[in-house]
């Protein structure tokens, strides 16, 4: 093995053209860490908000992006006695997974902003494509978070998706078809709209061609909807509260358009606004069902995800692509042809 390897660093916060692909020395594991050969590395939008200076926290320039990874153990730090060389992992890290090589921390400590990730590690199957365990990796955890762990779900209800054809999304859909609820997705495009109907929505709504608040309120004949979980933000926000039943609740999940606002006094009816942060629920009660299914998952996948794959020499079209709202599922970076 080589001293060396390609990575991504951020040197200046801004558009994705600030990302550049270089050679950097290979890390060591310190003690409580492991050293993986990275087969594939996630993007997310965490990424994004991280690249522009929006995330909750700055990152110290240079940064090298990067916070899930699949790949395999290549060298164990002091101490570490839950894996061998050899097992092929998904691991969580802060940064440092847009690389050939990268750190995973098993014993992940909050840094001094608080964050932290409860488990950071599962074990994937050898037959399990490394793009696949990439998206039923965090993806499907921070979902079962958002549907089990910040909302209250009751078979019979109607739930409003948005960015539903994403990577969180999809499995926000299934994963409420498995809980009874009747779900009503936001598609930007007919071809968004047609991969929704195929993952399971009862409903797809296009947004981009019709007022979704207008349509959605045909589909349930007035009444509305229990639950809305709301990543984009800006003025969807007031638009969802619009059509929430009363006690219904508006998970706000993200600000992919902007942050927004609602005013509670605004409606003349009960309504509940939950924020969902994911760190506020890894490692707690309700994040160990979330943890075990993605176990279980990471081993032997129920279903195959629609993926958006590039090398990682093309992180920039990459992280543009998702920025702009315009993927499909999961995506992938290889740093490996």
């Amino acid at each position: 093995m080589s001293d060396s390897m390609t990575t991504v660093e951020l040197r200046e916060l801004g558009s994705p053209e600030n990302l550049h692909v270089v050679r950097a020395r290979i890390p060591a594991p310190a003690p409580g860490q492991v050293l993986v050969e990275v087969e594939a590395a996630g993007v997310i939008f965490a990424d994004v908000l991280l690249r522009r200076g929006q995330y909750v926290h700055r990152p110290s320039l240079p940064y090298r992006p990067g916070r899930e990874v699949v790949g395999r153990i290549v060298a164990l730090g002091p101490d570490v006695d839950t894996y061998r060389t050899g097992d092929r992992i998904f691991g969580m890290l802060m940064g440092g997974g847009y690389a050939e090589y990268a750190i995973v921390d098993l014993v992940h400590r909050p840094g001094a902003d608080g964050l932290g990730l409860g488990r950071v590690a599962w074990r994937v199957g050898e037959d399990v494509p490394a793009g696949q365990a990439l998206s039923h990796g965090n993806n499907l955890r921070i979902a079962h978070l958002i549907l089990h762990g910040r909302a209250d779900v009751r078979g019979g209800q109607r739930i409003l998706l948005h960015a539903a054809s994403g990577g969180v999304g999809a499995h926000l859909t299934r994963l409420s078809r498995v809980a009874g609820l009747e779900v009503i997705a936001l598609a930007g495009s007919e071809e968004k709209a047609q991969y929704c109907a195929a993952n399971g929505a009862h409903h797809v709504v296009r947004y981009k061609e019709q007022d979704y608040a207008d349509v959605v309120r045909d589909i349930t004949g007035g009444e509305g909807v229990d639950i809305s979980v709301n990543s984009v933000g800006a003025d969807t926000l007031a638009k969802d509260a619009d059509l929430l039943r009363p006690e219904a609740q508006l998970i706000i999940s993200g600000k992919a358009a902007g942050a927004g606002s609602v005013s509670p006094s605004a409606h003349m009816k009960s309504l509940t606004y939950k924020h969902f942060a994911s760190y506020t629920h890894f490692g707690r009660a309700e994040d160990l069902p979330a943890t075990e299914l993605v176990a279980a998952e990471l081993l032997a996948p129920s279903h195959e995800d629609k993926l958006e794959e590039f090398l990682l020499a093309d992180v920039v079209p990459a992280h543009a692509l998702l920025e702009a709202g315009a993927h499909f599922g999961k995506v992938v970076l290889y740093p490996r042809s």
